[in-house]
């Protein structure tokens, strides 16, 4: 389940950071993740522990990290999520 998060999460990451515009080497995941919870409005820790939480402790768990990823994704496709919070430069 470990590597399964990981590579759920990595993938996640890595679009919803080139979605936001977040594409310096230099932004953080957990840049990542508060942009992303400003701009889909929603609530910063949730976000930060669905992007950068602790492993799923069981199969169940893990299923519904992906759910809450594929949610996220698509909060932020949503036409609501542009504009200057979208496309916000992050600096570390």
């Amino acid at each position: 389940r470990d590597r399964a998060a990981a590579t759920l999460r990595t993938a996640a990451l890595r679009r919803i950071a080139a979605r936001l515009a977040l594409t310096s080497a230099e932004t953080t995941p957990e840049q990542v993740a508060e942009v992303a919870a400003a701009t889909a409005e929603l609530d910063g820790q949730r976000v930060r522990a669905t992007l950068l939480g602790s492993a799923p402790a069981d199969d169940a768990a893990l299923v519904r990290l992906a759910e809450e990823l594929d949610t996220l994704e698509k909060a932020l496709n949503r036409p609501a999520a542009t504009g200057p919070a979208a496309t916000r430069e992050v600096h570390p």
